[in-house]
C-alpha cells in the first residue's frame, strides 16, 4: 500500500494541474482511458520517459513525468537567459531555447540521463530495438550556419568501437532553403536523412514524431506521416552526455533556438493512428495567454542598397492571433502591402532618403517597427576585374570575366584590339559578364580585350590580354575521346599517361593536370571498361579511415573555363573498388572552403556509406546548399565502372548515372562556383582551389578508392542525348529531310553504308558532314563508325 501511494504523488508531482486534478478523482485503473488532456493521452500509451518542461524559472530539475524517475538536468547559458522557462506551450508551460551573448556556441539545454528506455538496445548491446520519440517544438530563426537539432539521441560522429561513427538519431531543422523539418538515423552500413519534412514556419507549433518497429522508420511532421523507409540493423547509443533537448548533443551540428515542450520517449513503435491523437490533441491546447503584438525581430535594411536592386523588409512578430499589418513609406500606408514582408526594388533618386516601417494590430493592440531609412547607392561595384592575362594552347577555349554588382541594370560591351590597343573594336553580341572564345589561333596571339560596363549612373572599364601558343602535346583523339571531342569540351583527360607520370596531359584544351602520390597510391596504366575507348585510365586510393586527405589524386588546376558562372558540365567514369559503411568518400570535387566552412563555394560527389553517389552543392555559407543521395535507380556494385555527369543548366543541377538523371538534384541557386574571374591566385594568396579527383579540394573527409578515366569539362549543360551517346560510346547520326532530299550530319567518325543488312557496311567515298544523300540511290543503310 505504501508503494502505490509513492507513485501516486510522484505521478501528480510530475503532471500538470488539470492532469493532477483526473488523477485524485479517478482510480488508477481507469486512469489511462478516463483523461483527456495532452498529458493524459500521452501518458496513456505508456511512455517509458516524458519532458514536459513545465517547470518554473531558475528550476535545475527537467522532471519526468513517468514513474521511471529519468529526470533531467536544466542546464543554463552564461547569461541564464536559456532555457528560458513558463513560456506559453502545449498543455500549459513550455521552455524557450536561445543563444546567449557567446553566440551558438553559449546555449542552454536539458541534459537527459543515459538509458536504455531512452535509446533501446537489442540484447546484443549495440544494435537498437523497437522505440518512438516526439516532441513539439516552435523555430524562432532561419539564421543558422548549420543543422540546429531540438532533441538530439546521438553519438559523436568521431565515435568508434561499440557506437559506431554517429549512432543513435536525432530532430534537424535543416540548413537548406526552404528550411525543412528532417530526422537523422544511423543504420549498421549508412546514415540516413529518412525524409525531409514540413517547411519550417517561425513562430509556429510543429509537431514531430518518429517511429522504428525494427525494420521501418517514420518520420511524422503533424501527425502525417511525411516519410518512411526500411532501415535494417539500427544503431542506438544510450551513453552518456547524447541525450539532449535543445542542444546538440554530440551530433557535431548547432543548437535549437526556439519552443521545445512535450517531449517523450517510447520502448515501441506508435501506431499512425495514435501519433494523429497526440496530434490533434495536442492543438486544441495550445497554451497562448491573449497578448499584443511584439516584435521577435524588427525589419532591417541592407548595408548596402543598390538603386534597381530589390530588397526585402520581413518582420517577425509575437502576439495573439490573427496579426495585421501594413507597411508604410514616408508616412503613407502601400496600397496593398498588408504581409510581413515587402518586398520592392528602390529607384534612385526617387526612392533616395525614404522611410519604411510596418504598423502591426491585432485584437489586444498595436505596435509600430522600428523606422529605416534609405541610402541608394548608384555605383557600380567591381568585385573583380578580368584577370590581367591567359596563355593558352592553339583550338583551346579562353574565357575572361569581370565580377561587378551595384546599381542595375548593369550592361556589358566586350572589345577587341588587335594592335597593340590603339584602336577597339566592339564584339558582335558579346554582351555577358564573361567573354568566351572558342577554338582559339595564333592569329589572336597578343590580342588585347576591353570591357565597359555600365549602369545608368556610371561606367567600369579595364582590359587583359591574350597570348596563344602552339601545343607542347598532341594527343590523339579517336573512338570514345572522338565522341567527346565533337561535343567541344573545355577540357578532356584521358588519364592514360604511363606510370610514374606527373603529368596528367589535357587532349583538349590548356589545363594540364598533375598526378599527386604524396599522400596515397596511384596506379597508372589501369584498365577500364569505357565503351569504344582503348585507353587505360588511372587507379587512385585513400587506404585511410582515421585521418582524412591521405589519398592519391589527380590535381586540375583552378580556371574560370572549368568553373564558370553560368551553365556547366562535368562528365567523367568512375570504378568504385571499396565501400567504406561509415565515411563519405569524395569521388571527385571542385570546391574552396575557407574560413574553417563558413565560406564554402563549388560542388562535389560523394560515394554514400549507403553505396550511392551523392551530389553536394554549396553557395558561399557554412556548409551545403544541397546535399542529395540517389539511393534509387542506379544501385551502386563495387568493380563496376559508372558514367557519372553533374549538368547545370540554369534552373536545376542534375547528377546523372549510366546516362540517366536520377533522384539526386538541386535547384542551381544553391550553387556559387570556386573562384571568381580566373585568377589563381591574388597578390600571392590563393583565391581558389583546384579540382581534384579522388578527393576534396580542401582534403577533408576521405578519398574514393577505384578506377577513374576520361574526365571532361564544358561551359554548357549537355543534352540528356549526348550524355546517354557518351555512356553507350556512340557517335550521333542526325538526319534531316527538306524539299526532298536528305541531310546527314554527325560530330565525329567515318559514315558507312549498305544497301543489305545482311552484307557488311562499307565507307562512303568522299562523305564530309554535312552529307546529302543521293536522290537515285535507292534504299540504303547508314551508321558512323568511330575508329
Amino acid at each position: 500500500m505504501n508503494t502505490r501511494k509513492f507513485t501516486t504523488c510522484s505521478l501528480l508531482r510530475r503532471l500538470s494541474a488539470g492532469a493532477a486534478a483526473l488523477v485524485v478523482s479517478m482510480s488508477l485503473v481507469h486512469l489511462a482511458s478516463a483523461q483527456t488532456n495532452y498529458s493524459g493521452v500521452v501518458l496513456a500509451d505508456d511512455p517509458v520517459a516524458y519532458y514536459q518542461l513545465q517547470e518554473p524559472a531558475g528550476s535545475a530539475t527537467a522532471y519526468d513525468s513517468t514513474t521511471n524517475g529519468l529526470d533531467g538536468s536544466y542546464n543554463y547559458n552564461s547569461d541564464n537567459s536559456s532555457p528560458d522557462l513558463g513560456q506559453p506551450g502545449i498543455d500549459t508551460n513550455a521552455a524557450l531555447f536561445v543563444y546567449g551573448p557567446g553566440g551558438e556556441n553559449d546555449y542552454g539545454d536539458v541534459a537527459l540521463p543515459a538509458s536504455t528506455l531512452l535509446a533501446p538496445v537489442n540484447p546484443d548491446g549495440v544494435t537498437g530495438a523497437a522505440f518512438s520519440a516526439e516532441c513539439w517544438v516552435q523555430a524562432t530563426t532561419f539564421s543558422t550556419p548549420d543543422y540546429i537539432v531540438p532533441l538530439a539521441a546521438s553519438g559523436p560522429y568521431s565515435g568508434s568501437g561499440l557506437y559506431l561513427n554517429g549512432a543513435g538519431w536525432n530532430f534537424y531543422q535543416s540548413q537548406t532553403s526552404p528550411q525543412s523539418w528532417q530526422v537523422f538515423m544511423r543504420t549498421s552500413n549508412q546514415v540516413a536523412i529518412v525524409g525531409a519534412g514540413a517547411n519550417v514556419t517561425l513562430l509556429e507549433w510543429t509537431y514531430l514524431a518518429v517511429t522504428w518497429d525494427g525494420t521501418n522508420a517514420t518520420f511524422y511532421v503533424d501527425g502525417q506521416a511525411n516519410a518512411s523507409a526500411p532501415l535494417p540493423g539500427y544503431l542506438a547509443d544510450p551513453s552518456a552526455g547524447n541525450i539532449e533537448i535543445g542542444g546538440p548533443g554530440e551530433t557535431g551540428h548547432g543548437p535549437f533556438e526556439g519552443v521545445v515542450t512535450q517531449v517523450a520517449f517510447y520502448t515501441n513503435a506508435l501506431s499512425a493512428a495514435q501519433i494523429q491523437h497526440h496530434y490533434t490533441v495536442g492543438t486544441n491546447e495550445i497554451s497562448a495567454p491573449p497578448t499584443p503584438p511584439s516584435f521577435v525581430s524588427e525589419p532591417t535594411i541592407p548595408a548596402t542598397i543598390y538603386s534597381g536592386v530589390p530588397i526585402t523588409l520581413t518582420a517577425l512578430v509575437n502576439g495573439t492571433k490573427p496579426l495585421s499589418y501594413q507597411w508604410y513609406s514616408n508616412g503613407v500606408a502601400i496600397s496593398g502591402q498588408t504581409d510581413n514582408t515587402y518586398t520592392f526594388t528602390p529607384i534612385y533618386p526617387d526612392n533616395n532618403n525614404a522611410s519604411y516601417y510596418v504598423f502591426v494590430t491585432n485584437s489586444i493592440g498595436s505596435t509600430n517597427s522600428v523606422t529605416n531609412v534609405l541610402a541608394v547607392s548608384t555605383n557600380i561595384n567591381v568585385i573583380a576585374p578580368p584577370y590581367s592575362s591567359l596563355t593558352y594552347n592553339v583550338g583551346s577555349h579562353a574565357a575572361f570575366r569581370i565580377a561587378a554588382n551595384g546599381a542595375e541594370p548593369i550592361s556589358y560591351q566586350w572589345y577587341v584590339s588587335a594592335d597593340g590597343g590603339s584602336t577597339f573594336t566592339a564584339l558582335t553580341n558579346q554582351t555577358a559578364d564573361t567573354l568566351w572564345l572558342t577554338n582559339v589561333q595564333l592569329s589572336l596571339n597578343n590580342n588585347e580585350y576591353w570591357v565597359v560596363a555600365s549602369n545608368p549612373f556610371t561606367s567600369y572599364s579595364n582590359f587583359a590580354t591574350l597570348s596563344v601558343g602552339p601545343r607542347s602535346v598532341t594527343v590523339p583523339l579517336v573512338g570514345y575521346g572522338a565522341i567527346v571531342a565533337a561535343d567541344n569540351p573545355v577540357a578532356f583527360y584521358h588519364l592514360d599517361e604511363p606510370t610514374n607520370s606527373t603529368t596528367a596531359v589535357a587532349a583538349v584544351g590548356s589545363f594540364d593536370a598533375t598526378y599527386n602520390n604524396a599522400n596515397g597510391p596511384v596506379d597508372w596504366q589501369y584498365q577500364d571498361k569505357v565503351p569504344g575507348d582503348t585507353n587505360p585510365g588511372v587507379d587512385l586510393f585513400d587506404p585511410q579511415s582515421a585521418l582524412p586527405g591521405l589519398g592519391g589524386v589527380v590535381d586540375i588546376p583552378y580556371a574560370l573555363e572549368l568553373n564558370p558562372y553560368g551553365t556547366w558540365t562535368f562528365e567523367g567514369w568512375f570504378e568504385p573498388t571499396y565501400q567504406d559503411p561509415n565515411n563519405f568518400r569524395t569521388v571527385c570535387s571542385s570546391m574552396f572552403n575557407s574560413n574553417s566552412s563558413a565560406a564554402v563555394y563549388g560542388w562535389l560527389i560523394y560515394q554514400h556509406p549507403a553505396s550511392a553517389f551523392t551530389l553536394v552543392t554549396y553557395d558561399g555559407t557554412g556548409g551545403p546548399a544541397t546535399f542529395i543521395s540517389d539511393f534509387g535507380h542506379i544501385p551502386l556494385v563495387l568493380d563496376s565502372w559508372y558514367h557519372l555527369v553533374l549538368v547545370n543548366d540554369g534552373t536545376t543541377i542534375h547528377l546523372y548515372v549510366n546516362g540517366v538523371a536520377g533522384s539526386a538534384s538541386g535547384p542551381a541557386s544553391d550553387f556559387i562556383p570556386d573562384g571568381i574571374n580566373g585568377d589563381p591566385d591574388l597578390n600571392g594568396q590563393p583565391v581558389a582551389a583546384p579540382s581534384v579527383l579522388a578527393e576534396r579540394s580542401d582534403v577533408d573527409f576521405y578519398g574514393f578508392n577505384g578506377g577513374v578515366a576520361d574526365v571532361a569539362f564544358y561551359n554548357y549543360p549537355l543534352s540528356g542525348s549526348q550524355i546517354m551517346n557518351h555512356y553507350l560510346g556512340k557517335a550521333a547520326l542526325n538526319v534531316v529531310q527538306t524539299n526532298g532530299s536528305i541531310t546527314l550530319s554527325w560530330p565525329a567518325g567515318t559514315l558507312k553504308s549498305t544497301s543489305d543488312l545482311s552484307q557488311p557496311f562499307t565507307p562512303v567515298s568522299g562523305a564530309t558532314s554535312p552529307y546529302v544523300v543521293p536522290m537515285n540511290e535507292g534504299q540504303s543503310f547508314y551508321v558512323i563508325s568511330i575508329p
